[in-house]
């Protein structure tokens, strides 16, 4: 923000007041609030993966059988922190105002304006991203979107990009399938000649992730192998593809709801007059996403790490979109905020229960 000018409205004199650390981490905390009246908050692990991922928490370097084995950095955390065993739920409720209150904060420091800021934390605070881990205990998935969302806002800086790209790699393998964006994005931000840091940044996390998730897996005997996950497609793909896909295309629809709103308008903006850039910003997080439906049936999950779709529109609208662009926003997410949020899994349908809704 521009501090020559007197703050606009209440938020601007808030912000300036707070300050933009502590302001971004008040507007965190509304979206999880707000996200609460469709999407109660857990109290317990209430599926296998989060009450392995607390057995995770309660022993990261235990030898015995753990599915989430290789998705360790949260439940790692947490141990090191204290937070053994159930005590994960609070690091994850943590980093669910985290989540959010990062897309504030950046939004403040790219001069969006507090305004823009509420919306940016609204978008990322009321859909799957922080829903899926603030309403089922122990899932750290927030964890691997608020990994992404920083390899997005820092993609100017190589070697931070590799700092949080092999971070998520080791709190969620299927971060991997969002490489060719994360490729594509860092070779958009350096010149030609500069570009070493670059192919390290991409590589170089790879590299190390890779011979610790293969180890771990043949030393915890992890249930959740690759060739767990390509048997169906490989015994008979056109049945599984067949049988899968109209709940993949419902677990798409729930990861974000009304707030598809958003890359829809820029689509629409573009039109035939986009550059290629803009399309393929728009475009390959939905493709590298949907690369996962291939290979497990856990859609609403999967569908969800398309979110950097929702980055390049985002800051367009706010930028650009002028105040019809931001009042539509608003109008989006308090529609977002009261609609019962679904939530897919192979063919079954779940409606979260919060404090809103029964």
């Amino acid at each position: 923000m521009n501090d020559s000018l007197p703050p606009a409205n209440f938020l601007d004199r808030l912000a300036v007041r707070l300050g933009p650390w502590p302001f971004s981490l008040l507007v965190g905390l509304v979206a999880v609030l707000a996200a609460s009246l469709v999407a109660e908050p857990a109290l317990a692990p209430d599926t296998i993966m989060g009450q392995l991922n607390v057995e995770l928490a309660a022993d990261p370097f235990a030898n015995t059988p753990n599915a989430m084995a290789t998705r360790f950095l949260t439940p790692s955390a947490a141990w090191l922190l204290g937070l053994r065993g159930e005590g994960l739920l609070v690091l994850i409720a943590v980093m669910c105002v985290i989540l959010p209150a990062a897309g504030a904060r950046w939004a403040l420091a790219r001069s969006l304006g507090a305004t823009g800021a509420f919306l940016t934390a609204g978008t990322l605070g009321l859909t799957l991203l922080t829903r899926t881990s603030w309403h089922h205990g122990g899932m750290t998935d927030v964890v691997t979107y608020l990994l992404v969302f920083a390899v997005w806002a820092r993609r100017a800086q190589p070697r931070l990009v590799a700092l949080f790209l092999v971070l998520a790699l080791f709190n969620n393998e299927r971060v991997i399938f969002l490489w060719p964006f994360f490729a594509w994005l860092l070779f958009q931000e350096t010149e030609p000649g500069r570009r070493r840091p670059v192919l390290l940044a991409c590589f170089l996390p790879v590299i190390l992730w890779l011979p610790v998730y293969l180890g771990i897996q043949a030393s915890r005997e992890v249930e959740h192998s690759l060739a767990y996950y390509l048997e169906p497609l490989l015994n008979d793909p056109l049945i599984y593809i067949r049988q899968a896909w109209p709940w993949q295309a419902l677990g798409f629809l729930s990861a974000f709801q009304w707030l598809w709103f958003v890359p829809l308008w820029l689509a629409w903006r573009l039109g035939r007059s986009g550059s290629r850039q803009q399309w393929m910003a728009l475009l390959l997080p939905l493709f590298c996403a949907g690369g996962q439906m291939f290979l497990a049936y856990d859609s609403s999950r999967l569908a969800a790490l398309a979110f950097p779709c929702l980055l390049p529109a985002l800051e367009n609208g706010l930028r650009n979109g002028g105040p019809s662009f931001r009042r539509n926003l608003t109008i989006v997410l308090v529609l977002q905020a009261v609609t019962p949020q679904v939530f897919t899994a192979a063919h079954i349908i779940e409606i979260m229960p919060g404090w809103l809704w029964p």
